[in-house]
């Protein structure tokens, strides 16, 4: 396994992670989560680690309007606007969350999401995420609603080497309890 692969699979060599540990996410997640929970995301949707844009553009093109930014601006949405210093607002009552956030941020972004009291939270992350001991304590806090392995590993860095085993986690009082894997669109 090459560095970058062996990096963002949970080893390897941390040197050779991408900067602010930024990996766009390749379309087909986005789709796969937008085709099994269609009904019930909200019409406005925050995307609060956009990146350049990935998830925001599938989201933007299956109708939905998008809050987008990142803490570290890629030229796409509101930059600067970091999700770990937004304070409670009633606007985010009324909006879903949909993001994946930077791996090694994974639990502040959960744990604060739901702080701001978003009624639909779906958070991509690694399939080993609740596998780690630090994060139990999360899970016994906010125990998901549903979470859905991906039948397929994503290229993040579009060379050609899947390498991580990924899934949906989500949240809301609409969403049924599930662990359905999603199938690639």
């Amino acid at each position: 396994m090459n560095n970058i692969g062996s990096a963002m699979a949970g080893g390897g060599d941390q040197a050779n992670r991408s900067t602010n540990d930024y990996y766009g996410t390749p379309p087909e997640p986005t789709q796969a989560l937008i085709n099994h929970y269609r009904d019930i995301i909200p019409d406005v949707v925050a995307e609060l680690a956009c990146g350049t844009g990935h998830m925001v553009r599938v989201l933007a093109a299956n109708g939905y309007k998008v809050l987008a930014s990142d803490a570290y601006h890629k030229g796409f949405g509101f930059g600067g606007i970091d999700l770990l210093e937004l304070p409670m607002a009633s606007a985010w009552l009324r909006m879903g969350f949909i993001t994946n956030p930077p791996f090694i941020l994974a639990a502040a972004f959960i744990e604060h999401a739901h702080r701001l009291g978003f009624p639909f939270i779906a958070m991509y992350l690694k399939q080993s995420f609740w596998n780690a001991k630090k994060n139990r304590p999360l899970w016994e806090k906010y125990p998901p609603k549903a979470c859905h392995p991906l039948t397929w590993r994503v290229d993040f860095t579009g060379g050609g080497a899947a390498t991580m085993d990924c899934q949906w986690v989500v949240w809301g009082d609409n969403v049924p309890f599930s662990n359905e894997p999603l199938r690639k669109p």
